[in-house]
């Protein structure tokens, strides 16, 4: 079966006969995201320094692993990457949000 698109208020199309008005969301991180969350802020606790804008600062000096930056971003490959192709898009600044 095809399934239509519903208006914003429905938010889930359940085995083609009913939909759910809403479905109640669970807080959660994956668990690879929590720890490195965890080790972001164990690091911040020891050096008070952004674990994070160490790095960068250090691979923007280095220049080895950068593929690209402009004022707002550095694109550059970790050490030890997750993936072949994996690459980070990390902002040079910290900010709250990052509208569009």
């Amino acid at each position: 079966r095809e399934i239509s698109k519903y208006p914003k208020h429905r938010c889930l199309y359940v085995a083609g006969t009913q939909t759910v008005a809403h479905v109640g969301l669970i807080p959660f991180l994956p668990p690879q995201v929590q720890r490195n969350l965890d080790a972001s802020m164990r690091y911040f606790a020891s050096k008070q320094s952004c674990a994070l804008c160490q790095m960068i600062a250090e691979e923007v000096n280095l220049d080895t692993q950068v593929l690209m930056r402009n004022r707002g971003f550095v694109a550059l490959i970790p050490w030890a990457s997750g993936s072949p192709l994996e690459v980070w898009l990390v902002p040079n600044r910290h900010r709250s949000s990052y509208p569009s």
